[in-house]
């Protein structure tokens, strides 16, 4: 009874102690182990059995027992393959290997022993990982690294896997929606950490493909430790060091001239992993590091717009992973994570000297601390600090010492900036900087009592923001060939100089949870997993908060087949950039609220006080079989209900002024069918199918546009979808990976004509918004490989093929036309080498 007290005390230390240090709630990166020992003959528990638990994410092994009726349990435990050995007096010695742990599952082992026979040796078996996880009951998809990437992705970027997986979309600008939510809806951590941009809610941080163990996705129906996202969640978990030496070293290359094509595509992409020991058991490291440099330039004619953007990109980015065993008990993980980034968008028609350049530079580093008080009681803390920096500008301007914020003529002599022209007339007209801090805490403790996983913890995260934003007024003309500015147009930029945003702040926002995953098999006979909780989040800026239920269930009737359902509320985390602007703040920029060209107008954009945080309600139920021994399929339906979006209002009776502010009035509902079959490897191949049916509909269309006044599809409404994924091992070493995507056309709203009969001018009109719909989208990537072995060293030498049958995707349409102005990249090669020691 004391010991139940003491576990009881530790678990509300722990909570505790995360409410007081406070910052967002921590997502599961470790899994369990549990299981039972039995006497092979009469099924009896072997009580007290020696249980050894040893595998490469282990500096040690552990060493332990089962309790008096056999059963074993280890919490804590990092991503990867496991060994077992069991061992009991008077019974063979039982070794069971290749145990799959994976992020926020439990793994049943089961040991059945066999008495001891004269010169019988120990008895070894290899595990098979179920297809079918009796505890999940919402979409997760857990994806291996070396899965992700032996993948023909594009840019060698983690997050572009998740487009093999149902109810995922990656839009045209990179951005990720899940079931039909918005961009910056979607969370993402790495190793635990709040990995998303605090500013604009994408991803703030790179990680290198090869430093992935495994990245966990999970498109709806996560449990009480998810929150301030409301579409889904990115749970990634790097790799870690081991007690030898690896490594490779690997350079990948693309070039116009091997790909036969018209436009420009250049790519240098060296990098390197190392990975060993520096105490042997006691501390190991793993180091990645990754260059990008690339160029993309289009003809105008085919290719006026494209699915990546023209320009050039740089980017260095790594991290360093230092894993120290203080004792037996006490594990600390020492992490540095860095991504230097140089780009020059539109370096294909601007010229140079006047394009401006962005630089963004992110550095962070993270130690968290793991404490076993016992194979059931384990806590972990979190705490990390980082930096943000952007600066965009023309190499020839620097604003950032003006005050008052009234600036001389910057713009080059002689030179007057016309819309679309100032690229071959003068600077482009830019400038911004931003310098942000973050600070992050996160304490939970596990605890396995009997049939029940507790889990309870909170999170905080902190940002010290500071920005300025500066964009020069440019002249509007009537013809390339006319560069007199007009004298109107001078005295009304002469009064607003141009648009600036100017801010410092400080703010927090966080959640605590409580949850628990109830197995009723053991002691009520009933399969059933009962997941409930919990959760509370806030954010400081708005003063908003929500206290969010969630429940899950799942039925398996047997071990091929399970019936699942998932409720629950999300809350959302209003970016920065909006929740901190205050509504006597105005931002200027050129714009046009008249259809007719030739017009002058001008657009304000108001910040806003007292903005809710937007709150999706969503439910889901599925059913999952295992068709063969090693193909699952399965089936989900899912519906949300999306409440306070923001939107941006135009709140200025003028007709001819735009006057912006943000406002919680946009509503929006998605629905939609999913279906995925996924075979596990055997038989030299490994393979994914996924389809989605989806609709999804709102009163803005976009992000933050106009607002439409009715229901209409979604800028990212895509009702079909379909994705194909295979690994697959030929003879003579060689390896054949791809991916295929299909998806029916983005909706947009066409437009027509029409004469004004008072000024006989031509006036554009609309038809119905989003009613027409765009080709469809189809792609095949594929990479084949050739290993070369001797001793311990591989050499794999690759090609990869990016669109291989040359389909001409839109990603531009003409909207008074109706018919394609732009397509995406056609076919292209990529060459690489690769070295592991």
């Amino acid at each position: 009874m004391k010991d139940e007290y003491m576990r009881l005390f530790v678990l509300l230390l722990g909570l505790f102690l995360g409410l007081v240090f406070s910052m967002p709630a921590q997502c599961g990166i470790t899994g369990v182990i549990k299981g039972e020992v039995k006497d092979a003959s009469t099924a009896e528990p072997l009580p007290f059995a020696d249980i050894l638990i040893s595998g490469p994410a282990l500096l040690k092994p552990y060493a332990f027992s089962a309790d008096k009726d056999g059963k074993f349990v280890r919490a804590g435990l990092p991503p990867g393959t496991y060994t077992i050995e069991v061992v009991y007096i008077g019974y063979l010695k039982k070794k069971i290997t290749n145990i799959k742990v994976t992020m926020d599952r439990t793994t049943i082992v089961s040991v059945q022993l066999r008495q001891r026979v004269a010169l019988e040796k120990e008895v070894e078996v290899v595990a098979q990982s179920p297809l079918i996880e009796k505890e999940v009951s919402g979409t997760s998809d857990v994806i291996a690294g070396d899965y992700i990437e032996d993948m023909p992705i594009e840019g060698r970027a983690y997050q572009n896997a998740l487009k093999i997986l149902p109810g995922t979309l990656i839009d045209r600008d990179q951005q990720i929606h899940m079931r039909g939510g918005r961009t910056g809806e979607v969370g993402f951590k790495v190793d635990g950490m709040n990995a998303q941009d605090p500013v604009t809610g994408g991803y703030g941080t790179n990680v290198n493909m090869n430093a992935v163990e495994k990245m966990e996705v999970i498109t709806g129906g996560y449990d009480a430790e998810y929150g301030g996202n409301m579409s889904g969640m990115v749970n990634v978990v790097t790799k870690s060091g081991t007690d030898t030496f690896h490594g490779d070293v690997h350079f990948n290359y693309e070039n116009a001239d091997l790909d036969g094509v018209q436009y420009q595509w250049r790519l240098y992409n060296p990098g390197f992993t190392l990975k060993g020991p520096v105490i042997h058991e006691k501390l190991n490291f793993f180091i990645s590091i990754e260059l990008e440099d690339s160029k993309r330039m289009f003809p105008a004619a085919k290719y006026p717009q494209d699915d990546y953007g023209a320009g050039t990109w740089k980017e260095l980015g790594g991290m360093a992973k230092f894993t120290w065993q203080a004792t037996i008990d006490d594990k600390f993980v020492f992490q540095y994570f860095f991504n230097t980034v140089e780009t020059r968008p539109g370096a294909d028609w601007m010229d140079p000297v006047h394009m401006y350049t962005m630089r963004f530079d992110y550095n962070f580093v993270l130690v968290n601390h793991t404490h076993t008080f016992s194979p059931e009681l384990v806590l972990e803390t979190f705490l990390g600090v980082g930096k943000q920096y952007l600066e965009a500008k023309v190499e020839d301007m620097d604003w950032h010492d003006y005050e008052p914020w009234i600036l001389p003529v910057v713009w080059d002599e002689g030179r007057f900036y016309g819309d679309k022209q100032y690229g071959g007339k003068g600077d482009y007209p830019v400038w911004q900087w931003r310098d942000v801090w973050m600070g992050y805490f996160s304490s939970n403790v596990t605890w396995l009592k009997e049939d029940h996983r507790f889990r309870a913890g909170t999170t905080v995260n902190y940002i010290h923001y500071g920005g300025e934003l500066a964009v020069l007024p440019y002249y509007l003309v009537t013809s390339p060939d006319d560069w007199s500015p007009n004298p109107a147009q001078i005295e009304f930029y002469r009064k607003r100089h141009f648009y600036m945003n100017k801010d410092r702040w400080d703010t927090n926002h966080g959640g605590v949870y409580v949850q628990d995953r109830w197995s009723l098999d053991e002691k009520y006979d009933l399969p059933v997993f009962l997941n409930y909780g919990l959760r509370f989040d806030w954010q400081e800026a708005n003063n908003g908060s929500q206290t969010s239920p969630r429940l899950g269930i799942t039925y398996t009737p047997d071990e091929k087949t399970k019936f699942r359902f998932q409720y629950g509320w999300f809350f959302q985390v209003i970016q920065l950039a909006d929740a901190m602007a205050q509504e006597t703040q105005y931002i200027y920029e050129y714009g046009s609220k008249s259809s007719r060209e030739g017009t002058l107008d001008i657009n304000y954009y108001r910040g806003a006080t007292g903005l809710r945080n937007p709150i999706t309600k969503a439910f889901e139920f599925g059913v999952e079989r295992e068709v063969f021994p090693d193909v699952s399929l399965g089936v989900t339906y899912f519906h949300k209900d999306i409440q306070d979006l923001l939107q941006q209002v135009d709140v200025n009776p003028d007709p001819a002024i735009y006057e912006w502010q943000m406002k919680n009035v946009g509503g929006a509902w998605a629905r939609g069918v999913e279906v995925k079959i996924k075979k596990s490897f055997s038989k030299n191949f490994e393979g994914r199918v996924s389809y989605t049916y989806q609709e999804a509909k709102g009163i803005g269309v976009d992000n933050y546009g106009k607002l439409t006044g009715k229901e209409t599809w979604l800028d990212w409404d895509i009702r079909h979808a379909l994705a194909v994924s295979f690994n697959a091992e030929l003879p003579y070493s060689i390896f054949l990976n791809g991916v295929y995507s299909y998806r029916s056309g983005y909706p947009y709203t066409s437009e027509y004509l029409v004469r004004d009969e008072e000024t006989d001018q031509l006036d554009r009109k609309q038809d119905k918004v989003n009613e027409s719909r765009e080709p469809y989208y189809s792609n095949f990537d594929v990479t084949v490989m050739k290993e070369f072995k001797v001793r311990d060293y591989t050499l794999t030498m690759l090609v990869q093929a990016y669109n291989l049958f040359d389909h001409s995707n839109v990603s531009h349409m003409d909207v008074l036309k109706q018919e394609p102005d732009g397509y995406s990249a056609g076919r292209r090669l990529q060459f690489g080498i690769k070295f592991e020691f």
